[in-house]
């Protein structure tokens, strides 16, 4: 092996040259524990959400956590750094000065200001500090957008990952090129390249792209360079990358990420309800309508358009008809008759059903009018929600709780040229349901009509109507009344196919059940009645549950928010031994924060892509999107390696708990897979710095994650795996406490994992 292969992958700060790298992931700020804007502010520019109470482990002195609120504390986390045998910090990044992408996402209030707060302390050490970006969610008030490295790179010709150049510009304009202390320069980490030649270390986390094929190999690789390059002609400094390239396609699946992008807020000129329903209607597979009830109760609309630069509407929300008053945070149902027509329905202050209607056809599009009344007589609660479903393109039927808890119904027919000229009739009015209780109707066919609600006591019941005989004779009937929700609850009904319906509720225990009918079935229903759903995450009684089939009925998606407020996610496969269980309640990037049980809505009109939306805490609207990783490009050794040896600026793979991602049923069965990849890695010919842990356990941030580790035989396969011939151990992370991982001394395991690191660091 030649010198300079010898050192590639190595430190080349002076006093540190040839070392082996011995690094800890740090979360540079204080910690995220008060509940006013006054406690959020006093430290930092932006407010930030609490999250203590997420915690799985507590660090043994408290000023660990105290980070912002006196030099002395920064200095005695630094020098406990130190201590362990650390030479590298490799700090947490979540944008450029000014923006809060930071406050939203990141598990620590990791400031730009705790940034420069590092480079100040760790001046007085021989601690070196390499910076790490990381995806990150968009804000609420959009100061900041969200970051997803793969949706970045590798970019254009002549324009690579324009938002990673971006960040690194910014990190090298703030610590080298003007730093605020002449003496900060020297702190960045420089690792030597394959050239022998040192260059500025930069971390980069899931490293993967959504926008090259499977054999992309080299020209994901080339990005690297054309990003160093870019980076060069604009600074004159030579950057270079350690990379956690994700292990696999699953790794999208997994976690907090979930195979979803960071919530982000389409448009900031509306504000509604904390928990407002938000409607989704697709009239093509390129369009997409939405349309909330604002905080004046105003129904408001905005539309996504594949051939709009950005996608989104770019005068953000605009209103329908002010001039009509709806009842604030209640639902607009949207129900489309073709692509060129889509009819709105909602109930107003005054408790009377109005719709109004858009048609490509109108000049202006929405009726020139307003909002008509239907059939007036009949009053409901102010806001009841409106279920509406065709029968076919002639035939509309509406359906609503009124004021007595009776369910009513009108319809629309094209060949008795309009509504209902008798207005609204009872169905089976000796049942009382809620007063403005929700009401589900599906159509299986143009012949045959379900109806679902949850009546007084919280049982849910059904009726049907059939073309041949109406409605059925003996009314409402119960289903599974063992179990109950709240009265009034919404009932989620979802068609598989024309044999088989699939029921969802959530009980007035918080717990989201199940049931279903079949026509294979002797009665029909389900004999045992309903079922848990990851009994493990709760909501609040009765909160909706959102259903959705996957493009090809492989896989059901079910949305719900649990009693925090976290937007969690479960799916069954179609493909699997029908007995086998759904998987755990998964948060789906949990920063964002909406009331307990607030609805989400989802769709899935363009194949593998499924979009979310939810109204947060903010009264912001927001949006996320998933993509099955089909056409998505992730690196593999093998493939990847070769190509990664012919780019100057990669330093080294620095996989992030690949485990998470790999999965495994046992301790041993995890560590093997990681082995088997870091192995990998390194018998392609590149530097490998390897990852340790003491564990894994995020339960409280990610509800059903994985929990893995913690054991003496754990951290004992790590010592066996390192070798001299890896450029240096990671340890992920020193201030973990959301997951579980952190190499401070502890409130409950004491020095375990401190000692544990010091002996690894200390042996390198």
């Amino acid at each position: 092996m030649s010198v300079v292969m010898s050192i590639w992958g190595r430190l080349a700060n002076p006093g540190l040259e040839d070392r082996h790298i011995k690094a800890v992931y740090f979360f540079a700020g204080n910690w995220k524990h008060g509940d006013d804007d006054f406690w959020a502010k006093q430290w930092y520019e932006y407010p930030t959400s609490r999250n203590d109470k997420t915690y799985t482990v507590w660090p043994e002195d408290g000023r660990h956590l105290t980070w912002s609120e006196n030099r002395a504390d920064r200095a005695f986390a630094v020098s406990e750094i130190a201590s362990a045998g650390t030479n590298v910090v490799v700090m947490s990044s979540w944008g450029a000065r000014g923006s809060n992408r930071w406050a939203f996402s990141a598990p620590m209030q990791t400031s730009t200001f705790a940034h420069d707060e590092l480079f100040e302390l760790v001046a007085e050490t021989s601690l070196v500090i390499m910076p790490a970006i990381e995806s990150a969610a968009g804000t609420a008030d959009g100061v900041s957008h969200s970051y997803v490295f793969s949706d970045d790179f590798p970019g254009a010709a002549g324009h690579p990952a324009p938002a990673l150049v971006e960040q690194l510009v910014d990190l090298i304009d703030r610590y080298l090129v003007n730093p605020a202390k002449p003496y900060w320069p020297e702190q960045w980490a420089k690792i030597y390249d394959s050239s022998g030649a040192p260059r500025y270390a930069v971390n980069i986390l899931h490293v993967a792209s959504r926008h090259l094929p499977d054999d992309g190999d080299a020209a994901f690789a080339a990005g690297f360079d054309a990003v160093a390059n870019a980076v060069y002609q604009r600074t004159g400094i030579a950057v270079g990358f350690t990379l956690d390239i994700l292990p696999s396609k699953h790794s999208f699946t997994i976690g907090d990420w979930h195979g979803w992008i960071p919530w982000f807020e389409p448009h900031h000129n509306v504000r509604v309800k904390p928990g407002t329903p938000v409607t989704q209607t697709w009239s093509t597979r390129t369009h997409l309508d939405l349309y909330v009830i604002d905080s004046h109760g105003t129904v408001a609309s905005t539309w996504w358009d594949d051939e709009q630069p950005g996608g989104y509407r770019p005068g953000g929300w605009f209103p329908i008809h002010r001039e009509t008053i709806f009842h604030p945070g209640s639902l607009v149902t949207a129900i489309r008759r073709t692509a060129g027509h889509v009819d709105l329905f909602a109930t107003d202050h005054d408790g009377i059903v109005r719709t109004i209607w858009w048609d490509a056809d109108q000049p202006g599009g929405y009726r020139p009018e307003g909002w008509a009344e239907i059939h007036p007589e009949m009053r409901c609660p102010p806001g009841a929600p409106v279920a509406a479903s065709w029968g076919n393109e002639d035939h509309l039927d509406l359906f609503v709780t009124d004021n007595f808890g009776i369910v009513q119904s009108t319809y629309w027919d094209d060949n008795e040229g309009g509504y209902r000229a008798a207005g609204w009739f009872a169905i089976a009015p000796s049942t009382v349901f809620h007063p403005g209780g929700a009401v589900t109707a599906i159509h299986v066919d143009e012949d045959h009509l379900d109806l679902y609600a949850a009546d007084s006591h919280g049982i849910v019941r059904s009726i049907w109507w059939d073309s041949d005989d109406g409605y059925r004779a003996d009314g409402w009937f119960e289903i599974g009344p063992e179990k109950r929700t709240n009265p009034g609850s919404k009932v989620t009904a979802l068609w598989a196919d024309t044999k088989h319906l699939d029921l969802f509720v959530t009980g007035n225990d918080g717990i989201v059940r199940s049931t279903y009918w079949d026509s294979r079935e002797p009665l029909g229903f389900r004999p045992q009645g309903w079922f848990d759903i990851g009994s493990g995450v709760r909501s609040v009684g009765g909160a909706p549950v959102e259903a959705l089939w996957s493009h090809d009925g492989t896989i059901l998606h079910l949305f719900a928010t649990d009693a925090s407020g976290r937007v969690v996610e479960a799916v069954w496969k179609h493909d699997d031994d029908p007995s086998k269980a759904w998987s755990g309640w998964m948060s789906i990037w949990p920063q964002l924060q909406t009331v307990a049980g607030a609805p989400v809505t989802a769709s899935h009109p363009r194949g593998v892509h499924i979009d979310a939306f939810v109204a947060g805490s903010s009264g912001g609207v927001f949006a996320s999107w998933q993509d099955e990783l089909t056409d998505t490009y992730i690196g593999h050794p093998e493939e990847l390696g070769p190509h990664l040896k012919q780019q100057r600026s990669m330093l080294a793979v620095q996989a992030f708990i690949p485990e998470i991602w790999l999965g495994g049923k046992t301790n041993r069965a995890r560590f093997t897979k990681k082995y088997d990849y870091i192995v990998r890695w390194w018998l392609a010919g590149v530097p490998v710095l390897m990852d340790i842990n003491p564990g894994y356990d995020a339960h409280l941030v990610f509800p059903g994650s994985s929990h893995y580790g913690y054991t003496s035989e754990w951290r004992g396969w790590f010592v066996s795996l390192w070798s001299p011939a890896f450029s240096g151990v990671v340890y992920n992370c020193w201030n973990g406490y959301t997951e579980g991982y952190a190499g401070m001394r502890q409130q409950i395991s004491g020095d375990r994992d401190f000692a544990w690191l010091f002996r690894m660091f200390h042996a390198l």
